[in-house]
């Protein structure tokens, strides 16, 4: 999360170099050197912490991979308030909190959980009923193999719903790190555009190098 930060902050925190002097601290010094300003103290807008929206692809497709994609929600909602994490199947359903209650089962998911996937109904449903959890701030990451049932052009659109909204939006795809690996399903073709990065998320080295295939936009 520290490298994933976004753009800058509006207030301004003491830093080893910026465009403003912090006169406060400057004066402080100088206080040391006779009165002399030998220290020039410094002050820049610090980059603003992420939030983070995981949307994991519980399908049967995905049977095989979805597990490790739900540990790596459960882990990121417990490291920090501002990640949400859903799991969607044909419905979606808002799995944060009993993701972030180690103690609490994970229990029945109904529709969201082991039938087709409608990946762009799922993220045009989580668009409109969370749209303030997308800021310029937000990272969304979809867990998906892209085996889609629905139509390519709801998929098209809700993915610029959300990237009209989002800083940044990664695809987790279990068989992307495959050697001849290829997006060749409409649905990855149709996402691919509006991708900040497609990552493979088959391993726990997956998920640890996952900061490093993401570029940090400025602003």
């Amino acid at each position: 999360m520290r490298r994933v930060r976004r753009g800058r902050a509006l207030r301004r925190m003491p830093a080893r170099t910026g465009s403003r002097i912090d006169i406060r601290r400057t004066l402080r010094e100088s206080l040391q050197t006779g009165g002399d300003p030998v220290l020039v103290r410094r002050l820049a807008p610090p980059r603003r912490n992420p939030g983070f929206v995981a949307i994991v692809d519980g399908s049967r497709s995905m049977a095989p991979h979805a597990g490790a994609m739900l540990q790596f929600a459960r882990a990121l909602v417990r490291r920090t308030r501002r990640a949400r994490a859903f799991a969607f199947s044909t419905s979606v359903r808002d799995v944060t909190e009993q993701l972030r209650d180690a103690s609490r089962p994970l229990g029945k998911l109904g529709t969201a959980w082991g039938g087709g996937t409608r990946i762009g109904s799922a993220l045009a449903a989580i668009v409109a009923a969370y749209g303030s959890l997308f800021t310029r701030d937000t990272v969304v990451l979809i867990a998906s193999d892209g085996l889609d049932v629905g139509d390519a052009a709801a998929l098209d659109a809700a993915l610029r719903a959300v990237r009209a909204r989002a800083g940044a939006i990664v695809w987790l795809h279990p068989h992307a790190g495959t050697p001849g690996f290829r997006a060749a399903t409409a649905g990855m073709r149709a996402a691919l555009p509006l991708l900040r990065a497609l990552v493979p998320a088959s391993s726990a080295d997956d998920f640890l190098r996952l900061t490093e295939r993401i570029s940090t936009p400025h602003g």
